[in-house]
């Protein structure tokens, strides 16, 4: 477990599924390679929720305890050393903040345990706009494809981003606002 300024990260339990699902159905999903499997079975849509799946944690509020999200690391190839990301945050009582710091603590946790070079992720094209500025800063596009889904009656296409372990602590957000702050000592959760 890990407790951060705002938020506490901490591995799923059993006691998540039926959140977690709930989330899965409901949530805006950035990087969601990983679906759902349901296929009308409640077994397979908890099997789901582990497919491919090397960690996974729970973003819970620090104050309250509130659940406000999930980060999956999925996807793990040794070798190369490249794994996939999935985050999921609730809409609900949203701390951008907050959601920002466990973020960096994740990808963090996938560069510097996992020993991993490169984290891919993917991301729908109708959220593209509420996040491009942010993505052009901290992340590669490496690809699109092009009417991936279907999504109310169209098309749409999808987006792989990579974060590479070598741009991250340059890259990453909190890096950013201390340096635009005239250097002054600053992480994630000093920005109100």
């Amino acid at each position: 477990m890990a407790e951060l300024r705002r938020s506490v990260v901490r591995p799923v339990t059993l006691d998540d599924y039926e959140w977690l699902l709930d989330l899965h159905r409901r949530a805006e999903v950035i990087g969601s390679g990983q679906a759902l499997i349901a296929n009308g079975r409640p077994e397979a849509a908890i099997e789901s929720l582990w497919h491919d799946v090397f960690c996974q944690f729970v973003v819970q509020d620090q104050a309250s305890g509130e659940r406000r999200g999930i980060l999956v690391g999925y996807g793990l190839n040794d070798r190369c050393r490249v794994a996939s990301m999935a985050v999921i945050f609730s809409r609900r009582g949203r701390s951008a903040i907050a959601d920002i710091e466990a973020l960096e603590w994740f990808i963090d946790l996938l560069f510097y345990t996992y020993r991993l070079r490169k984290v891919y992720f993917d991301v729908a094209e109708r959220h593209l706009y509420q996040m491009e500025s942010t993505l052009r800063r901290v992340a590669r596009h490496e690809v699109q494809y092009p009417e991936a889904e279907l999504v109310e009656g169209s098309w749409q296409s999808r987006h792989v981003f990579a974060l590479y372990e070598d741009e991250w602590d340059v890259a990453r957000p909190s890096a950013r606002v201390a340096t635009a702050l005239g250097k002054r000592e600053a992480v994630a959760g000093d920005i109100a």
